[in-house]
């Protein structure tokens, strides 16, 4: 998969989670990558990537994209404000980590998140 098409695909995963808390990509289940510059309509299909979205939370979802050479999982969450009790930010850390063992170690993940709140580390 090349650079181009793996960017294209994380934007699209991203602003699927964004606007809908319960994305899905049709009956089949599969994502079909389009040559650059290509509308999708007319291109012939690259590859196939296999995928599985799992709502963790109310503000927390993961995709799992699987393909024949990598496996790569997308986590989207939006933090709470940083005027939010400490139970809320405790509440959000603890949803990352119920998000990421969903995914396999081996697993390149990415986390995609909108934070709101100042984050650092606790002592």
């Amino acid at each position: 998969m090349s650079q181009n098409h793996t960017e294209t695909l994380v934007n699209n995963i991203k602003g699927v989670c964004d606007s809908n808390p319960n994305p899905s990509f049709g009956r089949d289940r599969h994502v079909q990558q389009v040559a650059p510059g290509r509308h999708p309509a007319s291109a012939r299909k690259i590859n196939t990537i296999k995928h599985k979205n799992i709502i963790v939370e109310y503000r927390t979802v993961v995709a799992k994209l699987a393909d024949t050479t990598l496996n790569l999982g997308i986590i989207q969450s939006v933090a709470p404000a940083s005027e939010s009790e400490d139970v809320e930010v405790e509440k959000f850390y603890e949803e990352i980590e119920k998000a990421k063992g969903h995914l396999k170690s081996q697993d390149i993940i990415i986390v995609l998140e909108d934070f709101n709140a100042k984050l650092e580390m606790k002592e």
